[in-house]
Formats: structure tokens, sequence, C-alpha cells
């Protein structure tokens, strides 16, 4: 046998399963600790933590991701790399999303170009941290970049437990929010789907004639990266909690901005613990499609005549008016 076949049977055998030859569903799989299933558009196949150190996508490495609240968390990890096992199953574009789904419901997207470029290391799903297996702590396994260099990555875009890994040939589409006020922060893409993961609230609408469901992030939850000349969320000890909600109260203007120059303008004493505006990710249960992209704002006010929509796609910035003497 060529060690081209040999390596070949060593994948299917060690770690990678067509999910049909279980006899189990993808349910079923994903429920198994440890089970990652891997979605394509063409095929399911199951990642199995089981002599994961016999695959020939084997690898160890040193990296380290900074939490919210400023930590890093380092370490040797041991896992299975995700260039090579996912070009393996086949072409892995480089515009291709790449959909991390925690037990837990929540997602992180990567671009194809992410997991492809090994410049600064290389993505891998660990299995063990300093040689000791995550079975033997409260998750089962988690994404992190290793190398030679120690590469450190947000914590948000290390997804603990992951159960499924998608890829279903939607181009990645990448994108900034502008928040500006007494500071200013661009946030990309991931900040802003690891906010919906936290703080997710779903709004029903009716728009184009059809009812929808948009999930995202209240837009309170955005004051707080500009509400303050010198804190943001979480960069900061957990005394200081989120937005200034006096100064919210107090009143000041929040325009919301479109990519076509619409502007929108909310009162921060009406947004002021209000779950009922959000900066909308997901219209049901997908990404915001193209002609509503990046982001929706949506929510509802009282009027005379009852509830009336509030409704303003393709948002990119927010402006708080706050008077700086405040």
């Amino acid at each position: 046998m060529n060690a081209t076949l040999h390596d070949a049977m060593l994948i299917l055998q060690l770690i990678l399963s067509l999910c049909m030859a279980h006899n189990v569903s993808s349910t079923e799989l994903s429920a198994q600790p440890g089970t990652v299933l891997i979605e394509t558009a063409t095929d399911t196949l199951c990642l199995e933590n089981t002599e994961i150190t016999g695959s020939p996508f084997y690898l160890e490495g040193h990296g380290s991701f900074t939490t919210s609240t400023g930590s890093v968390i380092s370490g040797l990890w041991g896992g299975v790399s995700l260039p090579g096992i996912l070009t393996h199953l086949g072409e892995l574009r480089r515009d291709d999303s790449v959909v991390f789904v925690a037990s837990d419901g929540y997602e992180m997207t990567n671009s194809g170009e992410d997991i492809l470029d090994e410049s600064d290391g290389i993505w891998i799903i660990a299995y063990t941290r300093d040689g000791i297996p995550f079975s033997e702590s409260s998750i089962s396994n988690r994404t992190i970049k290793v190398g030679p260099t120690k590469p450190n990555i947000l914590g948000h875009t290390s997804v603990q437990d992951v159960t499924t890994i998608r890829i279903d040939g939607i181009d990645f589409r990448d994108f900034t929010l502008t928040v500006s006020g007494l500071r200013q922060e661009h946030l990309d893409r991931q900040t802003i789907q690891s906010c919906v993961g936290c703080h997710g609230v779903e709004i029903p609408a009716h728009i184009d004639e059809q009812f929808t469901q948009y999930s995202g992030a209240p837009l309170h939850r955005f004051l707080a990266y500009a509400d303050d000349p010198l804190f943001i969320p979480h960069a900061q000890d957990m005394s200081i909690r989120s937005y200034n909600g006096n100064r919210a109260q107090s009143g000041y203007p929040v325009r919301v901005y479109a990519a076509n120059g619409k502007i929108m303008s909310l009162d921060s004493n009406m947004l002021h613990k209000n779950d009922g505006f959000i900066l909308g990710y997901y219209r049901d249960s997908h990404e915001i499609p193209e002609n509503e992209a990046p982001l929706v704002l949506i929510g509802y006010v009282a009027g005379n005549d009852g509830e009336r929509l509030m409704y303003l796609p393709n948002v990119t910035g927010i402006e708080l008016a706050i008077d700086s003497d405040e």
C-alpha cells in the first residue's frame, strides 16, 4: 500500500466518517461529547476526538487568546489542523464563510482566507492544553491559532465546545461599524457577531410584504463604545458597567447612518435598557441579505395608532451627539 493511500485510510478511519455510517442522525452525533460535524454543501462528516493524535493532521503548538476582561490564556495546544482537514474535504475558497457553532448556540464566522493563511500561525481545533485533555475539564475542544511566534487572538474568536463547522458556499462579507461620540471605535464583523451571540434579541417584522424575524444586539449595547472618552466595554475592571446609564437617561441624540446617506435619529433615554431596538445581524437565522447588509436597525415606537415600525437597512455607523462638557 502506498503512503498516500495509507494516509487517506488513516484519515477515514481515525478522524472522518460519514454520519450515515454510524447509523445515527446528525442531531444525535452533535450531542456526543467532542464530536464535531463538518457540514459542506454536499456532505456532512464527523470529526471525532478518539485517537486524534494518530491523524496526519494532528499538531501541537503554542498560542494564546485574550479574554474580554484582558486576561491572556496561553499554553501548548494539541489538536487538528483546520486548513489541513478542511482542504482535504474539498477546495476551501478564500472567499468562503467558515462558521463555527458552539454547543450553546454561539457562532463565529471566519473567512476561508483567514483559515488558509498560515503566515502567523495555524488554526486548529484543540483537544488538549499543556498535555491535559479537555475531556478532564468542563469543555471538549476549542479553536485556537498556534505557531512558532505564539500567536495571540481575541477571545471571542476562540470558540469553545464546537459542535458544528459549516461551509455552505456563502461568500464572506467583511464590514466595519463606526461608533463615534466622546471617542471613536471601528467594530469589525466578528466583534458584532460576538455581541449578538452573547446579547442576542429577536424582533419580528413585516418587511417586503412578508413576515420575517431579525436577530441582533440591542442598540443600547453600542452606546458604551463612544459615551466615555476613556473606557469601552470589557476593557476595564468589572466595576465599570457597560454604558453610562445616567448620561443616557439625561437624553442625547443617537444618530444611525446607512450606507446610502439616510439617517435615523433616536433618543438615548428611549434606548436606555431597551432591548426593543436592535442592530439586526441575522434575518430568519441567516446572514442579513445583501440588499439590507451589513446591519439593519429595527424596532418599534408607540404611536397614536399603536406601535410603529422603525426600520433602516444598510447601517454602517452610529453617532452619539454628546456635549463633551457634560
